[in-house]
């Protein structure tokens, strides 16, 4: 069994408001070894045209309204920022993460999907008023994920501490960075059944 430790606390089995969460079910395991995170030398290089790109699309004048969109309360679509999640992991469960989620694919798996009749009709009608926000939405998601996933290939080729594979393949389920709680997970090679 491997086990990621995202976060220390002052007692293992309390959060960080001193709640106990869980019994420690590592005391007496044999089947259980637990290891301290492993830092990953080797320098890395982001690509400075992606970079770039992605500033561009991250530019106050088109990134605040799109943030705008998307944390906009909606009546009758409170799940709207769900909906977009369960869209992109059900791109994530089918294998398709690293070329589709786009605009037309996500019209397609909304008329398709298991939303109601008048969430269909709402989302269309969103999408059909703000198709501009949504395809920006998709384009920084698709971006990010190019430069996560080099950030993350790169990291796998100076990890020589410890080598992962994923249903046979190289890699791993990501890294988890010791600030901000950030985990990087190469979507297109680890995904939940």
């Amino acid at each position: 069994m491997g086990l990621a430790i995202h976060k220390r606390y002052e007692e293992f089995h309390k959060d960080s408001y001193g709640r106990v969460v869980q019994k420690n079910i590592f005391e007496s395991s044999d089947d259980i070894v637990v290891m301290s995170q492993t830092a990953i030398d080797g320098k890395i290089k982001i690509d400075e045209d992606k970079l770039s790109a992605f500033d561009e699309l991250l530019e106050d004048k088109n990134f605040l309204s799109v943030n705008k969109f998307i944390f906009e309360n909606r009546p009758g679509l409170a799940d709207f920022r769900e909906i977009i999640y369960n869209y992109t992991n059900s791109m994530v469960k089918e294998q398709r993460i690293t070329s589709i989620p786009n605009l037309s694919n996500f019209i397609d798996w909304v008329k398709n999907s298991k939303l109601s009749f008048n969430k269909q009709g709402k989302m269309e009608a969103i999408i059909k008023q703000y198709s501009g926000y949504m395809s920006h939405m998709f384009e920084i998601y698709m971006l990010s994920m190019e430069i996560k996933n080099d950030i993350i290939r790169q990291l796998d080729q100076n990890n020589l501490a410890f080598k992962a594979t994923v249903g046979g393949r190289p890699g791993g389920e990501g890294y988890v960075t010791n600030r901000y709680y950030i985990k990087l997970v190469p979507r297109h090679t680890w995904f939940p059944d």
